[in-house]
């Protein structure tokens, strides 16, 4: 898959086009994509277009975001800055852009979605250019959840809560860290509950410090775990965040190794023990704790 910024000499043909920030990539977005994507057995190349992070962190990093929208089949991702389209108005945006640039033959997006110099591009100015120019749009209707909107603003929120069986609902999959497994301070092996720790991502945000009931991706294969993310206050001074995951069932040495964690659960927040018994103590029953989510979730 391509992922490139817009460009004044960027040219394709016969495109089909979503537009939005998909930073959460939701079930909402997954509307889009998958249509944009279905219209790669008619010839067209699927396009989305996204908007440059800025210094907010997103609820996945850029590589995150990269790899899931493969996965989903989109075939190029072009990734739009102020410097570039800054200065357009709406109908100039369609035009330069989307039509003479892209070659649009079929365009989506939400409902909700606003475009060009103060916003003042809508749907409705999609339709219209659409039936003048000769290209389809499709606009969909926002999807809800609980009573209201799906929204990448409210995921957030409820990620940032710990609420992550309302994210993963809202998602339609596992929120996740994908990352290189690093060395850590070891102490796991030395109480029986040996780790596989990940930096987290300074261009993602975090959860709540805790743990976690979190499912492991290595490779073709999947395991249940539990997961500590945070600084581990009760042996370390270190200020840099990571995630510690226990993999239930896995004998191994995955050092250096990709792996994805999952997150399913918060079962609770990180805490500082007064001695590593009461600490190891803790931890087994955090272990016991997840390993009952999971035998509920199969049921």
């Amino acid at each position: 898959m391509e992922w490139h910024p817009l460009t004044t000499d960027l040219k394709y043909k016969e495109t089909a086009v979503t537009i939005g920030k998909f930073d959460a990539i939701h079930r909402g977005h997954r509307l889009l994509i998958d249509d944009i994507v279905r219209r790669k057995a008619d010839g067209m190349r699927a396009v989305l277009m996204t908007f440059a992070a800025g210094r907010e962190p997103l609820l996945f990093s850029d590589a995150e975001r990269c790899e899931t929208l493969s996965r989903l089949g989109v075939d190029t991702v072009i990734e739009l800055s102020l410097d570039a389209i800054g200065g357009y108005t709406a109908e100039e945006f369609i035009q330069k852009v989307v039509v003479e640039q892209l070659d649009v033959r079929h365009l989506v997006c939400g409902s909700d979605f606003r475009f060009g110099f103060e916003r003042r591009g809508d749907t409705a100015m999609l339709e219209d250019f659409g039936r003048a120019l000769r290209f389809s749009v499709h606009i969909y209707e926002q999807l809800q959840y609980k009573a209201e909107n799906i929204s990448s603003s409210r995921i957030k929120e409820a990620f940032y809560r710990g609420e992550i069986e309302d994210v993963n609902a809202m998602l339609g999959y596992p929120v996740f860290i994908t990352g290189t497994v690093i060395k850590g301070h070891q102490l796991g092996r030395t109480i029986g509950i040996p780790t596989a720790n990940l930096a987290w991502p300074t261009d993602k945000m975090m959860p709540p410090k805790g743990v976690y009931a979190a499912r492991v991706v290595h490779g073709q294969r999947q395991f249940d775990g539990v997961a500590n993310i945070g600084v581990k206050p009760t042996v370390s001074d270190d200020e840099q965040p990571l995630i510690e995951v226990n993999i239930f069932d896995f004998t191994g040495d995955i050092y250096g190794e990709v792996i994805r964690v999952e997150l399913f659960h918060m079962i609770r927040p990180e805490q500082k023990f007064n001695s590593i018994r009461a600490l190891s103590d803790r931890l087994y029953r955090d272990v016991s704790l997840s390993k009952e989510f999971f035998q509920t979730l199969q049921r």
